[in-house]
């Protein structure tokens, strides 16, 4: 069995549905035509499609089941969920960039943080492509990976890290350690190029 401890503040903000319309506010199910359009403008259509198409096969219950709407603090999208795996009620997804809740939990970290990330020098291990999204726009960001891939802008081994002691303020590395046979030596890594007073995020199953 895996699980995490989120703190109280998080779980509030994963689960919050934030009305964007006046009509929302008041109890109304339906958004305006306004918001719908403002909505649309956000939309990553080929991924939008894709992620729809994928969990309806997986699920097709959920059309009509009641879902509320959710707002994901990866792309900042609002409105439905779709299903995650083949459990029912399982909304995990966003449909405009294919976050899971352990990408929004770290979203909404750095979202936290209250610091300029553009200001920030990032190190981003094994990146997803809903945060590579989000931080390939930094300058001092670095998404790497120990194989080439799209979203990673960096080939880099966690093992031996090519980077001058204390050369990052946050360290991103979601869900590795455990694909990694050596990972204590992926930790003094890790805790080098990091700098005294810089942050680092390891979330990993607990079992």
């Amino acid at each position: 069995m895996s699980g995490h401890a989120y703190s109280p503040l998080v779980l509030a903000k994963l689960q919050t549905r934030r009305p964007n319309s006046a009509g929302e506010r008041h109890g109304l199910a339906q958004p305006s035509v306004m918001d719908r359009i403002m909505s649309a403008q956000k939309i990553n259509w080929p991924v939008f499609a894709e992620e729809w198409a994928r969990s309806t096969l997986r699920d097709p219950g959920q059309h009509f089941r009641y879902r509320q709407r959710r707002l994901c603090p990866c792309c900042g999208f609002e409105g439905l969920f779709v299903s995650g795996n083949w459990r029912r009620n399982a909304e995990k997804r966003c449909p405009n960039c294919s976050s899971r809740p352990r990408d929004r939990f770290l979203a909404l970290i750095l979202e936290d943080t209250g610091c300029e990330l553009a200001e920030k020098s990032i190190l981003h291990i094994a990146p997803e492509w809903p945060l590579f999204r989000r931080l390939a726009k930094y300058p001092g960001y670095v998404g790497g990976d120990i194989i080439n891939r799209r979203n990673a802008n960096a080939k880099i081994d966690i093992t031996d890290i090519n980077a001058p002691p204390a050369s990052f303020d946050y360290l991103i590395c979601n869900h590795v350690l455990e694909h990694v046979p050596n990972h204590l030596q992926a930790v003094r890594e890790c805790t080098r190029v990091l700098k005294d007073d810089g942050l680092a995020f390891f979330p990993s199953p607990l079992m």
